[in-house]
C-alpha cells in the first residue's frame, strides 16, 4: 500500500481537483491522509465530503502549525509501505502512483524521483527534475553521497522538493530515529529541502525516471512582504552545521553563495514591500552580520579566496553599497516583475 499525504491550508479553490486526481489513480491500493492545518475557508468541508464517499481517506484536523508539521502528523499515522506527498493546490497524472510504485518495487530503492510539469495559468510546461544524463538511472553509494549531497547546498542536481517522488517509509522511519526531518524553525519556506537534506545521509540508493508524475501549480510571484523568507537565513546556519557534522567540504562555497542570494532577496522585499530606507536596511544588516554563523564562517572562507564583487560587498559590510545595488536592481526589473504577476494571476 502507498500512503498519500496531503497537507491542506485554505485551498478550497484547488482542493477538489487535487483529490480527484489522487482518488482516480490507476493504482488503487492507497490510503489518502488529508491534514487540515487550521484552514479558515471551506477546505475542511470539502475534505469531509470526499471522505464520506471514499473510505480510503482519513482526515487529521489540527491547529495551524505550518506544512512541515502537517506532513509530520500525516506520516505519524501512515500505514503504507511507501509514502507520497502531494500539495493541495497541485495534482497527479492518472498513472503517477502506478509508475512510481512499479519502479520502487522493481529497483528496490529508497526513493524514486519522477518528472514534473508546471501549470502556469492555462498552460502546462514540462521541465526536467534532473540533468538529462541521469534520467532512467539508478544511483547508489558511494556516488550518491559524494556527488549528490551537494544538491541541497545550491547546486541543482537532485530536486529538493518532497512532491514528485515516492519514498520507502522504512527509510524515513530509520532517519527519524536519529534526526528531525520536520522542522519547527523551517516550517513554511524551505521545508521540502530541509526534509531531503536531513534524509539524504540515510539513503542507500535512488532511481530517477522519465515518467511525468506530478503537476505543480506555479504561483510564486507575490506582491506583498513575506516575513517567512527570513527562514532561509536561519536555514543557512542549519546547513552549515550539517556540512561540519559530515565534513562535506565541497558544500561550503555553494552554501555561502546561496546565503548571499537569500540575503539580497530579503533586502529586496524589505525595500519593495515595506518601503524601508537605507538606515533600516543598515540596521537589519548590522544585526544579521553580528549573529549569523554563516556570515562569520563565510568571512573566514574567503580570507584567501577570490569572490565576486557582490559577495565582497557583504564581506566588507558595505551597507551603502548593498542598499544601492538592490535598489538599482529593483528599478531595473520593475516592468518584468509586473508582467510575471499578471501571468501567474491567470486562472
Amino acid at each position: 500500500m502507498t500512503s498519500v499525504i496531503v497537507p491542506i491550508y485554505n485551498q478550497e479553490r484547488h482542493l477538489r481537483k487535487c483529490l480527484k486526481s489522487i482518488l482516480s489513480q490507476s493504482y488503487s491500493d492507497l490510503e489518502v491522509i488529508l491534514v487540515n492545518d487550521g484552514s479558515t475557508d471551506h477546505s475542511l468541508q470539502i475534505a469531509q465530503d470526499y471522505a464520506n464517499k471514499d473510505n480510503r481517506i482519513s482526515i487529521i484536523n489540527k491547529k495551524n502549525e505550518g506544512v512541515a508539521f502537517a506532513r509530520r502528523d500525516g506520516h505519524s499515522i501512515a500505514k503504507g509501505e511507501y509514502i507520497m506527498f502531494v500539495d493541495s493546490d497541485d495534482y497527479l497524472p492518472k498513472n503517477a502512483v502506478s509508475y512510481l510504485h512499479e519502479i520502487i518495487e522493481r529497483e528496490n530503492v529508497d526513493i524514486v524521483i519522477g518528472q514534473t510539469k508546471r501549470k502556469i495559468g492555462f498552460f502546462l510546461r514540462s521541465y526536467s527534475s534532473c540533468p538529462s544524463n541521469m534520467i532512467n538511472t539508478k544511483i547508489t553509494l558511494p556516488d550518491l553521497w559524494e556527488n549528490y549531497y551537494i544538491s541541497y547546498f545550491g547546486i541543482n542536481i537532485l530536486p529538493v522538493s518532497m512532491w514528485g517522488k515516492i519514498y520507502r517509509k522504512s527509510t524515513i522511519d530509520k532517519a527519524l530515529k536519529e534526526t528531525d526531518l520536520f522542522s519547527k524553525e523551517i516550517g513554511h519556506i524551505g521545508e521540502d529541502e530541509f526534509f531531503n537534506l536531513k534524509l539524504h545521509p540515510f539513503l542507500n540508493n535512488i532511481y530517477i525516471t522519465d515518467k511525468t508524475v506530478y503537476i505543480y501549480r506555479f504561483g510564486g510571484i507575490t506582491c506583498k512582504y513575506n516575513p517567512r523568507l527570513n527562514e532561509l537565513l536561519t536555514f543557512s546556519d542549519i546547513r552549515l552545521e550539517l556540512l561540519d557534522h559530515y565534513n562535506y567540504s565541497k558544500g561550503y562555497g555553494p552554501l555561502f553563495t546561496e546565503y548571499r542570494n537569500y540575503l539580497f532577496s530579503e533586502i529586496s522585499q524589505r525595500i519593495e514591500y515595506l518601503h524601508q530606507e537605507e538606515k533600516d536596511i543598515t540596521t537589519f544588516l548590522y544585526s544579521e552580520f553580528q549573529n549569523r554563523k554563516t556570515f562569520i564562517r563565510m568571512a573566514l572562507f574567503y580570507e584567501k579566496r577570490e569572490c565576486s564583487n557582490n559577495t565582497r560587498l557583504i564581506l566588507s559590510k558595505d551597507y551603502h553599497g548593498i542598499y544601492t545595488l538592490i535598489k538599482d536592481r529593483l528599478n531595473k526589473h520593475k516592468n518584468r516583475r509586473f508582467l510575471k504577476r499578471l501571468i501567474t494571476e491567470i486562472i
